[in-house]
């Protein structure tokens, strides 16, 4: 009895300090030279800009940053693609956390407008 009254506390404890995050809008960057070329994905919540995915992918590395402003805390991942048939799946794992400084606070103060461009020709 001990034991699930012990187990019940621990589950209470691990809830109750989780965070859950939620992204609304994605964007897409790919930069580089041709050879050195590296894709930026950034997932965004509209209603609280105050938290940011940012996804790097590199010939040599997939890394995912979780910035949290509000915390004041960024979390780094180690991502794996795993193939299964058609299906891609994700596997996020956790490599570290640390204290968000301010000049990384790169969003702070920012308004983002985005606009679908049509071209004449």
């Amino acid at each position: 009895m001990k034991k699930i009254f012990i187990l019940t506390l621990f589950f209470l404890f691990i809830s109750g300090n989780s965070q859950t995050y939620s992204f609304d809008f994605l964007t897409k960057y790919v930069s580089g030279e041709k050879a050195k070329q590296h894709e930026t994905v950034m997932y965004f919540n509209t209603d609280d800009f105050s938290y940011y995915l940012k996804i790097l992918r590199t010939p040599y590395d997939f890394t995912a940053y979780l910035f949290d402003e509000n915390l004041m805390k960024i979390h780094q991942f180690n991502i794996i693609e795993q193939k299964n048939n058609s299906d891609i799946t994700f596997v996020f794992q956790y490599k570290s956390s640390g204290k968000l400084t301010s000049n990384q606070k790169q969003y702070k103060n920012y308004q983002f407008v985005f606009n679908e461009i049509s071209y004449m020709f």
